[in-house]
């Protein structure tokens, strides 16, 4: 039996001269058919095939099958200038974002300054050519200048290379003296006794700490209606530690005719008020109360003064 081969797009009609048996090939889609009779059947698909090449070198084979030129033309979406200077940037030429053109600008254009921003009046380094940052400049918050000072805000001023300075609240470097722990005035208080009636009496006090350490001094000059009952004792400014020893001394003055030397002894909250007692071999301490070492009347005063390490 003769059969003849038939080429063609789409899918075969009638074809002139066909006979029963012959083959068919869809160019466009790549199936094969046969003719049954007088009906073609499609027998087998050929994918890998491609349709004639339209002999046009701007057109590919898309993946719809079909040739076709790609998105954005033959070109391509960017464009450029037909020549440029070698190792220019290139740059955008409109607002399209598809054409270029050449800067005119090297990479090397945009290195940094050998020397950088130094030797300024806000740096410190050999060799530079930096500017003062002036206080306009400046965009940190809550900074008005350069250095800290009493009516600005700022920051540290450079420090001096020395151990023994510190920076003190004017915003300068200083040595730390005694007179700066210590320079504050007293505080006042109004002493507390026990077995002391104050009355009208003028009672005054005064006590510094510093650390631990706490100083004092107190007065306590009888009225007509100040009196004594037991044995005196203060209540001390500051709670001490509860050492339980001499603190402090003082003195006992009878407005009429003598001053009595006394001491301190603390406790672990006040400290008891104690004379000398001479009248034996040895002299000996007693507590002050309403007899001793006198009786106690208008204008007669007790001083005492001490130290002790607080709680």
């Amino acid at each position: 039996m003769t059969w003849r081969l038939h080429t063609g797009t789409g899918a075969p009609g009638v074809i002139a001269g066909q006979t029963d048996g012959d083959n068919y090939i869809d160019t466009d889609a790549g199936d094969i058919y046969q003719l049954v009779g007088t009906t073609w059947s499609l027998c087998a698909t050929f994918p890998g095939l491609y349709t004639t090449p339209p002999g046009d070198t701007t057109k590919f084979w898309r993946g719809d099958a079909s040739w076709a030129v790609p998105p954005g033309g033959s070109g391509g979406d960017v464009t450029g200038p037909a020549s440029a200077t070698g190792d220019n940037l290139a740059s955008f030429n409109g607002a399209t974002g598809k054409i270029i053109k050449d800067s005119g600008s090297k990479t090397s254009d945009f290195a940094v300054a050998a020397k950088g921003v130094t030797n300024g009046d806000s740096h410190d380094h050999a060799g530079g050519d930096g500017a003062a940052v002036p206080e306009a400049g400046l965009s940190l918050s809550d900074v008005t200048t350069g250095d800290v000072s009493v009516t600005e805000h700022g920051f540290a001023p450079k420090a001096p290379n020395d151990a023994t300075k510190f920076l003190d609240g004017t915003g300068a470097w200083d040595t730390v003296k005694e007179s700066d722990i210590a320079g504050t005035a007293w505080t006042a208080f109004t002493p507390s006794w026990t077995n002391l009636t104050v009355g009208s009496g003028t009672n005054t006090g005064y006590y510094k700490q510093i650390g631990k350490t706490v100083f004092f001094r107190v007065k306590f000059e009888f009225a007509a209606d100040s009196s004594v009952g037991g044995n005196i004792t203060l209540t001390l400014p500051v709670s001490p530690k509860g050492f339980d020893g001499p603190i402090g001394n003082g003195m006992v003055t009878d407005a009429a005719t003598e001053n009595y030397n006394a001491f301190m002894l603390g406790t672990a909250a006040a400290a008891g008020i104690y004379v000398f007692d001479t009248s034996a071999t040895y002299s000996r301490v007693r507590p002050i109360n309403a007899t001793v070492p006198i009786t106690f009347g208008t204008g007669d005063i007790i001083r005492l003064q001490g130290c002790y390490e607080a709680a």
